[in-house]
């Protein structure tokens, strides 16, 4: 009884990888009746193969896919380590880009948060024109205020902008160009 367990196990193995290889075939552009020439069954077997290769792939689960593709991101790694490190080029960007992609698929690399303000200004301009567009008129307080409130602005750009990085950028090998950034010494941007 065990040997007919094998059998059937063996043949579903030989099912699953010609499936596997009609659907590989299809999408590489093989027609059916191609399909059939080059694993050696009829055009009809070679659809059926493709459609039930369809099915396994959308059966596979979020966490099948990525343990497949962590395995494959492994995989690269481990070919081109040895090369990356004894200074191959070609060999460290594909290390890198690997990590990469394994961050990306983790969630490893930390957003850039940044909260953007509004100025009293557009505030007062944007609650009267919502007003407006419902028909209403809005209080002559919101029209005095956004009025003096641009008069009162040396700067009618404002922007409260922080941006946290998600590491310390002292402590990093980058460099950053500040050039263009006001100091606070200058009379710039004094709530960065």
């Amino acid at each position: 009884m065990t040997t007919d367990i094998a059998a059937m196990v063996a043949e579903d193995e030989t099912i699953f990888e010609r499936r596997m290889r009609a659907l590989t075939l299809r999408n590489a552009g093989a027609t059916f009746r191609q399909i059939a020439d080059k694993i050696g069954v009829s055009p009809t077997i070679a659809r059926r193969d493709v459609t039930a290769a369809l099915r396994e792939v959308m059966a596979e689960t979020a966490e099948d896919m990525i343990a497949r593709q962590r395995s494959i991101v492994m995989d690269i790694q481990r070919a081109n380590y040895s090369a990356a490190a004894s200074g191959d080029v070609d060999a460290a960007r594909v290390i890198l880009a690997t990590l990469e992609r394994e961050a990306k698929l983790f969630g490893l690399d930390a957003p850039t948060r940044v909260n953007v303000g509004v100025s009293d200004v557009e505030f007062a301009e944007r609650t009267a024109s919502l007003i407006e567009s419902l028909g209403l008129t809005p209080p002559k307080e919101l029209a005095f205020m956004s009025a003096r409130l641009r008069e009162d602005m040396r700067d009618d750009s404002v922007l409260d902008v922080d941006v946290v990085l998600p590491f310390d950028v002292a402590d990093s090998d980058l460099s950053v160009d500040l050039s263009g950034v006001p100091s606070e010494d200058s009379g710039g941007w004094s709530n960065i």
